[in-house]
């Protein structure tokens, strides 16, 4: 299958955070796998921290679907679209963009 959009958990964060009011101040984001009965891959979570949370965003590698939701509920879908660098994180980490250039 050929992806039409190739993202890293980065860029992920990246498309979160768009709309964020403040971007000066990088909040980490928590990275959660979760797994089907049969132990395979089933869907990622992502949620950037904050007071109320700044945004999330769910990717199912099984369908190559990508759904981001901002921190006021505003949802953009991306299809055909391979997260590339996923194999380096845990299945619970945080990614600490402390380093982001905006």
């Amino acid at each position: 299958m050929s992806y039409y959009n190739q993202l890293t958990v980065r860029d992920v964060y990246n498309r979160i955070i768009k709309t964020y009011s403040n971007p000066k101040h990088p909040r980490p984001m928590m990275i959660h796998k979760s797994y089907s009965a049969h132990s395979k891959l089933g869907a990622i979570f992502f949620a950037v921290t904050g007071s109320p949370p700044k945004g999330y965003a769910i990717y199912v590698p099984e369908h190559s679907y990508l759904i981001i939701i901002d921190a006021w509920g505003k949802t953009k879908r991306y299809r055909n679209t391979k997260i590339t660098d996923l194999d380096q994180f845990k299945d619970d980490d945080v990614l600490r963009p402390y380093n982001v250039q905006y």
